[in-house]
């Protein structure tokens, strides 16, 4: 028991620091020079930036890089042109699959003008 009790004098001497605790309402600011913040704001600046260029040479996949990333489908559904024809009035040419469809969209509503094959000639071109 003595054993313990010297090895704790003896420690308590060692650290004064730790044996004389300030009170948290007494204690003076904190001691940090601006050149140590200004020195860790580079550094962790420098360590995102390299992070950043790293990861755009790894040509990861689109998404979460790295993380959970869905597989990508093949888009069905494709607007190949749209027209505004008025303030609140479009026209939209939107292939799916193997249609074309002509779409007039108004501000209430939006009606199909014509269905057709897809081809790849533009519009005005008919020369076979």
């Amino acid at each position: 028991m003595r054993l313990l009790i010297s090895m704790a004098l003896l420690a308590g001497a060692a650290m004064p620091a730790l044996a004389s605790a300030r009170s948290l309402a007494g204690g003076g600011g904190p001691e940090i020079s601006m050149i140590r913040v200004g020195a860790a704001l580079v550094l962790c600046l420098a360590a995102a930036f390299a992070a950043a260029i790293v990861l755009r040479r790894m040509n990861l996949p689109q998404g979460w890089r790295g993380f959970a990333v869905r597989p990508s489908r093949a888009r069905r559904i494709e607007v190949i042109e749209t027209r505004r024809l008025a303030t609140h009035a479009e026209l939209s040419l939107v292939r799916c699959g193997d249609a074309e469809f002509l779409i007039l969209c108004g501000q209430s509503d939006a009606k199909v003008i014509s269905r057709g094959a897809a081809d790849d000639r533009p519009c005005g071109d008919d020369r076979a």
